[in-house]
């Protein structure tokens, strides 16, 4: 299970708890997801004045933490944190102070954020519970750009909208369900944007994709079978269903990339191999693709080994010259 859906199970878990504080607990856990995919180590800001709501969210997380992360080698017990000081070297050497004094920890907890206007930015994740919303965001110095503030939580049904964070930097996409997605990527291939696609935060594509996989690993999968026909005309109508996805089997090209706008480092589809399984017949391997600027890296030349484990002797549809000549350099390997 990926960081989200772990999130998930944990939230479903927590049943004797106010709803704001259950709001602020996911918001807090959300940031910990941040950190997970950027490769950060930002530290958590419970913000509020009523010490009770900040025990209770903050024992919670850290028993989230504790569960997830059990080696880390990290303190998950919360910490309270004060800054005081009006201007940016009093706030500082204030923080610098309670730094050395105290034990360090991945959460913290405070009766305001204000004290962190007056803290170079992005030091800490805020989760800031006011009287009727709870929103989160990392700390902003005054002058610096505007604090960009999260509201809404990450949820598994989020994860269609990830398959775009390379084209929207990393902004949501209000995608609501499987055919609203599929449109989208429709319309991206018909204006000739030709990509890899991300894997939705939090989660990464699996070895072999099937008719059991996820949704949205079979749009990404369509998409790229949407490329291929541009670039070779063969033309295509394939498409999620289960009539679409029977007896296929597909194995993606995978990519870390940043996706733009963040730090944070994804799973991307690049390229797809599927292989055509038909009770009574020989495998077929029907199509291969792979994005333009992944070519000649040597990825098809490791896989064509796993089919051949895999698969044994499988035939290959409709070779093109490219193919022939691969076909022959792998059956000797002198040429």
């Amino acid at each position: 299970m990926n960081l989200i859906e772990l999130k998930e199970t944990y939230l479903n878990e927590v049943t004797d708890i106010h709803e704001q504080h259950k709001k602020a607990l996911s918001l807090a856990i959300d940031c910990l997801i941040d950190n997970e995919y950027e490769r950060l180590n930002v530290p958590i800001v419970i913000a509020n004045y009523n010490d009770f709501a900040k025990k209770e969210i903050s024992d919670l997380l850290t028993k989230f933490c504790e569960k997830i992360f059990p080696n880390s080698g990290i303190s998950f017990k919360a910490e309270s944190l004060f800054i005081f000081g009006s201007d940016v070297e009093s706030a500082c050497a204030s923080l610098i102070t309670h730094m050395r004094s105290y034990d360090q920890s991945y959460i913290y907890l405070a009766d305001s954020p204000a004290g962190f206007e007056n803290i170079p930015s992005g030091l800490f994740h805020i989760v800031d519970i006011e009287y009727n919303k709870v929103t989160r965001y990392k700390n902003t110095r005054k002058g610096d750009i505007t604090k960009e503030v999260y509201i809404d939580e990450y949820v598994v049904d989020d994860f269609l909208s990830g398959l775009f964070d390379l084209v929207t930097f990393g902004k949501k996409v209000n995608v609501m369900d499987t055919t609203e997605a599929s449109v989208l990527l429709l319309e991206e291939c018909n204006a000739c944007i030709i990509r890899p696609i991300p894997a939705p935060k939090g989660a990464e594509y699996s070895a072999k994709i099937t008719i059991s996989s996820p949704d949205w690993e079979k749009l990404a999968c369509v998409a790229l079978r949407r490329y291929q026909s541009r670039e070779c005309r063969d033309g295509m109508s394939w498409d999620i269903s289960d009539e679409g996805w029977k007896n296929v089997e597909a194995y993606p090209f995978v990519e870390k990339l940043v996706v733009p706008n963040t730090n944070e480092e994804r799973d991307c589809l690049i390229g797809l191999v599927t292989m055509n399984i038909n009770e009574g017949c020989r495998p077929l391997l029907s199509t291969v693709w792979l994005h333009p600027l992944f070519r000649r890296k040597g990825k098809f030349k490791l896989l064509w080994s796993e089919l051949k484990y895999n698969y044994g002797n499988f035939d290959v549809e409709q070779p093109n010259a490219n193919m022939e000549a691969f076909m022959k350099a792998m059956s000797d390997p002198e040429l």
